[in-house]
């Protein structure tokens, strides 16, 4: 159970930590839009690791990779940059959505391979 626990916490909170503080470099600075932030990556970051996980089990870890990065992350980006512009009041939500998302994903495979 716990391991269950972890394999959706760990990748949550790594994300948060990490597009928060990217978040802040561009500019994302309040208690609000860090909230907004967090928030809606609470809701998009466990679906992306559920799903990841299934398509790796269907298809294999190779196949089930590169079905993550090619179509699960686009979506993810497409999704956040979406409710990003609907939340706040930023110019570019799709372009700020693909930043962060850029160093969450980078962020992850250093993470992966260093753990």
């Amino acid at each position: 159970m716990m391991s269950e626990v972890l394999f959706i916490v760990r990748p949550l909170v790594l994300t948060i930590v990490l597009e928060g503080a990217a978040g802040c470099l561009l500019g994302l600075k309040s208690r609000r839009e860090q909230t907004i932030l967090a928030l809606i990556n609470g809701i998009t970051n466990p679906l992306l690791v559920l799903t990841g996980s299934l398509l790796m089990n269907v298809y294999g870890v190779r196949t089930g990779m590169i079905l993550v990065y090619a179509v699960l992350e686009p979506l993810v980006i497409l999704a956040e940059g979406i409710l990003l512009g609907r939340t706040l009041d930023h110019p570019q939500p799709m372009m700020l959505s693909m930043k962060l998302n850029l160093v969450s994903i980078l962020g992850g495979i250093l993470c992966s391979k260093l753990l």
